[in-house]
């Protein structure tokens, strides 16, 4: 019988491929995003994907990382005002710096602002969708893509630069925490992964 020190080794190298695959799977994908933004520089692209799908950590982990050094790169969460400051690689900056840069400003979460009137922030949008020199990437969910069509008034290509972010399935996420892990292994059904992917789709389509 494996005393405990040797039962609990494949589940930390579990753990280790489960944390390493959130992390690493996304990297081609993020520097195809990096190439389709440094192709619309100085414009307006909405990075858009289903709720919960990690656009966050992707953009974060592999999209930013995969942009050149020596372009200056903002990001922020919307909370759901504008954020005040923005990280940066020189430290925290002002959206108002941010604007006159010729980097990239991450906006988070930035159908967040429409949970409240648009009204109340009419001004501090319009001077950042139209007067500014930075590319701006909008971070929205795809439930809330129809939302951005009030904005065309003062951006009129605002959805001109569509990004989706896509989503490993459960299957494949499994299959590659499984290569990754160093020799342990997971055991499950083919037909069980197939039904929790169904309810997943089922409960997508309801949200």
């Amino acid at each position: 019988m494996p005393d405990a020190k040797g039962a609990a080794e494949p589940l930390g190298a579990l753990a280790d491929a489960v944390h390493q695959a959130t992390l690493l799977d996304r990297t081609e994908e993020g520097r195809h995003v990096a190439e389709q933004l440094l192709a619309v520089r100085g414009q307006i692209a909405v990075l858009h994907g289903r709720e919960g799908s990690g656009k966050t950590e992707f953009v974060r982990s592999s999209v930013i990382p995969a942009l050149p050094q020596e372009c200056a790169t903002y990001y922020g969460l919307c909370s759901p005002e504008l954020p005040a400051a923005l990280e940066s690689a020189k430290g925290p900056a002002t959206l108002a710096e941010a604007v006159r840069s010729d980097g990239f400003i991450f906006l988070d979460s930035f159908d967040r602002l429409f949970s409240v009137a648009i009204a109340s922030r009419w001004q501090d949008l319009a001077a950042l969708l139209s007067e500014r020199k930075a590319t701006l990437v909008l971070i929205v969910s795809d439930q809330r893509m129809g939302e951005l069509l009030a904005l065309r008034s003062m951006a009129p290509g605002i959805m001109d630069h569509l990004i989706e972010s896509g989503a490993m399935s459960l299957s494949e996420g499994l299959e590659h925490v499984e290569a990754s892990a160093g020799g342990a292994r997971l055991v499950y059904s083919p037909e069980l992964v197939a039904g929790i992917e169904a309810d997943l789709e089922t409960l997508d389509r309801k949200s």
